[in-house]
C-alpha cells in the first residue's frame, strides 16, 4: 500500500472518530436533558407549571412598582440578581426608603442612611421581602430552600385542584423556615386560586387561608389580590378549604396591590 493510500485511510479513521465523539456527546446531552425531566418530582413539575402560567421567564427581567397599603414598592429582577425597594412618607413628613439589594439591606431617612440594631433591621428587611414574595407568587417556589411535596387532587366548589405542600430547609429557609404552605393549583390552567399557610411568631401560632381574585396580567406577569381569612392553629391546613366552602372562616383583610406599572 502506497503512502498516499495510508494517509487517506488515516484521515477517514480520524474523521469517523470525531463523528463518533460528536454523536456520543449529542447522545449524552439528550440523556442529561431526559434525566433532568425524569428527576423532577410531580410536585416540582406542578410548581414549574404554575410559575410558567403566572409569568414564567417574564419574572426574570421584571421591573415593576406598585402600591400596597399606601406604600410604594418596587422590585427589579435581573436573572438571579434582585433589587427590592419600599418608599414611605412618615407622619413627621420624613421620607423612608428601604432597600434590599441581593440580600444587603439598608434604610435611608431623607437621603441619609439610618442605623438600627440587628433585630429591628431584620424586622424591616423581612417585612419588605414578605410583601414582594406574596405579590410575585409563585415565582420564588423554586428557590434552593424550597421542599415541594405533592398531596394529590381535591375539589373546592366543584373545581379540581392539585395540592402541593411547600416547606423549607433550615439552612436556606431564613428565620421562618418552619412555616408551611399549601397551594391549590388549578387542574387545567395551573394558576393558584387558593393558598393556606401556618406560622409561628412571638405572639404564638396561627394559620391563614387566602382566595385569589382580581386577576390581571401586567407585562406578561399575572398579579392577583387575595381575601385573607383567619384559620385556627389547631386545624390542619387541608381542613381550612372545607371550612371555607361552608362559610365558616372569618375574613381578616384584603391583600391588594394597586397602581401596578412597569418601570423604564
Amino acid at each position: 500500500m502506497n503512502r498516499i493510500s495510508l494517509i487517506v485511510i488515516s484521515l477517514i479513521a480520524i474523521s469517523n472518530i470525531g463523528c463518533n465523539n460528536e454523536s456520543q456527546e449529542a447522545k449524552n446531552t439528550v440523556a442529561t436533558e431526559e434525566t433532568v425531566k425524569i428527576e423532577l418530582s410531580e410536585a416540582e413539575q406542578l410548581v414549574t407549571d404554575a410559575i410558567k402560567a403566572h409569568g414564567g421567564d417574564a419574572y426574570k427581567t421584571a421591573n415593576i412598582s406598585f402600591i400596597f397599603r399606601g406604600k410604594n414598592y418596587h422590585f427589579k429582577n435581573d436573572g438571579v440578581n434582585y433589587l427590592y425597594e419600599l418608599t414611605e412618607k412618615k407622619e413627621d413628613s420624613s421620607t423612608w426608603k428601604h432597600t434590599l439589594d441581593n440580600g444587603d439591606f439598608q434604610i435611608e431617612v431623607d437621603g441619609e442612611i439610618k442605623q438600627f440594631d440587628e433585630k429591628k433591621a431584620d424586622s424591616y428587611k423581612n417585612a419588605l421581602n414578605s410583601v414582594i414574595y406574596f405579590a410575585t407568587l409563585p415565582s420564588k417556589l423554586q428557590d434552593p430552600a424550597v421542599i415541594a411535596d405533592y398531596k394529590g387532587e381535591t375539589f373546592i366548589n366543584d373545581t379540581a385542584y392539585h395540592l402541593v405542600v411547600i416547606t423549607f430547609n433550615k439552612e436556606d429557609g431564613g428565620k421562618d423556615f418552619e412555616d408551611k404552605f399549601l397551594y391549590w393549583i388549578h387542574h387545567k390552567t395551573k394558576l393558584i386560586d387558593y393558598l393556606a399557610y401556618s406560622y409561628e411568631d412571638k405572639e404564638g401560632s396561627g394559620s391563614r387561608f387566602r382566595k385569589a381574585y382580581n386577576r390581571r396580567e401586567i407585562e406578561g406577569i399575572i398579579f392577583q389580590d387575595y381575601i385573607n381569612y383567619k384559620g385556627s392553629p389547631d386545624v390542619h391546613l387541608y381542613v381550612l378549604a372545607e371550612q371555607f366552602e361552608r362559610g365558616e372562616l372569618e375574613e381578616l383583610s384584603r391583600i391588594e396591590t394597586e397602581d401596578i406599572i412597569t418601570v423604564e
